[in-house]
């Protein structure tokens, strides 16, 4: 059945906006690519002064003239942005005749704004790979039939039918039908959701092998999986308002040079006299103050840390989320795919009425061997490991979500829920199983299901205590009792459980609150409001689409080295400071000197040149330094 119109969904805009800031990066990176091709035919040989000096003059006009437009604009709105320091330095790296630096630092400088601006694009696209979540039709009950219709046209209280595999479009209740529901998405948990009639279902989960009729409670927009997109917009559009560490210095530094080195040429001459010995000590200052090491080096410093990271198999998306990194008070780490693996496990196995715990195993495994539900997998798994044999199971049946029967030597055997126990009329014990199991209508024990701890999950917990990490907790949509054995297996004492994902994001909210800096490790779609929320927030693994997307770090060599990425982050501000305490301290000092005419053009140009050089060195050095960490 043709469903018109169906690719009008109120995207066109974003998609508009996509092309024409694709648009207009394709033009930066020619103009970077043309200047960069200038710049390098310069050196040629044979090449007249005059020639080669008009390549770097207009290599640097191909790539500054924007900013100059932002500087000029900025001057008129009283304010100073990193635009304007990259102006002046070009403008002074000239005023010396150090054309190739001032073509070098515009070059240099736009390429590094231009990969941030990337990384942001990357960052907003988060938005198109959530809509994986959110399926775009529904299944309509029509009669005995059914038909597909837009998403967005169903009405609270229509009917939907949900086929095996397929996403609930609308969160509703179960009217009738039974099945297993995969809530991963939304909760991170890994142990399917059992649905029967009266269950509650939430949009984006993904169906098993049942089929379900849902009464819809929510339109398509308030639905579960509209309310994660949205969280993630919000919250990356807080986060994007930060300021980077060249626009906080420009701000102040910038201005008072200009006045100091404009006052210094102009005031004392109206007052005694001497105007070339008061211009020519303004210049001094002026050139001794020109922020081409500062503009160069910190950048740099930011460019080298992420470099050296990227080598040891992590991935930052900008220089802010190093600096943010760095300055973090808390951790905050989901549970499922992060500090567990997705595989499932037998956690614990109990046996009641007489029973011995291998033939609890044995009548479990033997009634699950045949079924595809994950659950079924860990408990064979374990028969395996322990060298358990199973009995051959006859007359297997699978009732959807609920549990098995088989015969098995003659007795009847059924695993599964409590719920199928009692449909069964078999009276279980409430002991917060996931799994029972029961012979000839006897209850023989309880299987718990839970997910694997992964190695090096608890040595990383210490190792972010030994840093200085004040505060580390875990959030999680699993249960109480799976959340407290994992925080424990970990070395975490500060767990959340049973959250969805807005839950997890009012529990961050309340901590970045009270910490100076918050990241949070996650590697699920459920994940991605609170990894925007988040200062920094760190996708691991290859994990899903959405959570990389969203995610200002990704730890592409696993969750341990988040440690290793702090560690570098840190040394990488230390160079930062450094640098900038360097810079500022040779500068002011010929700055004075200078103004009382002590210092000639020459040591001006050594606070330039010479600083410019020994910091850059000193940045470079972080991709060194850093390479003893990659095979650790």
């Amino acid at each position: 059945m043709k469903n018109n119109g169906d690719c009008c969904r109120g995207d066109c805009g974003g998609a508009n906006a996509a092309k024409n800031e694709g648009r207009g990066a394709g033009a930066d990176i020619l103009r970077i690519a043309a200047a960069a091709l200038l710049f390098g035919l310069s050196f040629f040989p044979g090449l007249s002064a005059a020639v080669s000096e008009t390549m770097l003059i207009c290599a640097a006009f191909l790539t500054v003239f924007d900013s100059a437009y932002k500087a000029l604009s900025s001057l008129f709105l009283k304010s100073v942005n990193e635009d304007t320091l990259l102006v002046i330095a070009v403008i002074a790296a000239f005023a010396i005749g150090e054309y190739r630096e001032a073509a070098a630092v515009a070059i240099l400088y736009k390429t590094g704004e231009l990969l941030e601006d990337y990384a942001a694009d990357r960052s907003r696209r988060s938005i198109t790979a959530l809509s994986e979540i959110r399926p775009d039709k529904a299944n309509i009950r029509d009669g005995e039939a059914f038909r597909a219709v837009r998403a967005e046209t169903v009405k609270i209280g229509d009917e939907i039918v949900v086929l095996p595999h397929e996403r609930v479009a609308l969160d509703g209740v179960v009217m009738s039908g039974s099945s297993y529901l995969d809530a991963s998405a939304l909760t991170g948990e890994s142990l399917p959701l059992e649905a029967a009639a009266g269950t509650d279902v939430l949009s984006g989960m993904i169906n098993g092998e049942g089929t379900l009729f849902v009464r819809t409670t929510r339109l398509m927009k308030d639905s579960a999986s509209s309310r994660i997109i949205s969280m993630v917009e919000d919250a990356s559009e807080r986060k994007g308002n930060a300021h980077r560490i060249i626009t906080r210095i420009a701000k102040y530094y910038t201005p008072a040079v200009v006045f100091l080195a404009v006052a210094l040429a102009v005031v004392p001459p109206l007052i005694i006299g001497g105007w070339r010995e008061w211009i020519y000590k303004g210049l001094v200052l002026l050139v001794a103050s020109c922020p081409c090491a500062l503009v160069l080096s910190v950048p740099m410093s930011f460019f080298a840390g992420m470099g050296a990271a990227a080598k040891c198999g992590i991935l930052v998306k900008g220089g802010l989320f190093v600096e943010k990194a760095a300055e973090a008070t808390a951790v905050i780490f989901d549970k499922t795919g992060t500090l567990t693996t997705e595989k499932l496990k037998v956690s614990a196995v109990r046996s009641y009425n007489g029973f011995s715990e291998a033939e609890v195993i044995k009548f479990a495994a033997s009634a699950e061997q045949n079924s595809k539900h994950p659950a079924a997998a860990a408990i064979t798994e374990m028969a395996k490991l322990f060298e358990i044999e199973t009995y051959f199971g006859e007359n297997f049946h699978e009732y959807a979500g609920k549990g098995t029967r088989v015969l098995a030597r003659g007795k009847e055997v059924l695993c599964g829920s409590r719920r199928f126990m009692a449909e069964s009329g078999i009276n279980v014990p409430d002991d917060g199983a996931s799994v029972f199991i029961s012979v000839d209508g006897v209850p023989a024990g309880s299987v718990e299901i839970d997910s694997e701890t992964k190695q090096g999950a608890a040595q990383l917990v210490e190792r972010l205590r030994l840093m200085g990490i004040k505060r580390i907790a875990m959030l999680t949509g699993d249960g109480e009792k799976h959340a407290a054995r994992t925080a424990a297996e970990c070395g975490i004492s500060e767990y959340y459980s049973e959250l969805l994902p807005e839950g997890k994001l009012e529990v961050m909210k309340r901590i970045k609150e009270e910490e100076k800096a918050v990241i949070y490790v996650g590697d699920g779609i459920n994940d991605a409001p609170v990894l925007a929320f988040a200062d920094v927030g760190a996708a691991v693994g290859l994990g899903s689409q959405a959570a990389r997307e969203t995610a200002d770090i990704v730890l592409t060599g696993g969750i341990s080295r988040l440690a290793d990425a702090l560690s570098m982050f840190r040394r990488v501000m230390k160079t930062v400071r450094f640098n900038i305490f360097f810079i500022l301290a040779v500068k002011l000092a010929i700055m004075a000197l200078g103004a009382a005419g002590k210092a000639p053009i020459w040591a001006a140009v050594f606070a330039d040149v010479g600083v410019l050089l020994i910091t850059m060195i000193l940045s470079v050095g972080i991709l060194f330094r850093t390479r003893g960490s990659k095979s650790r």
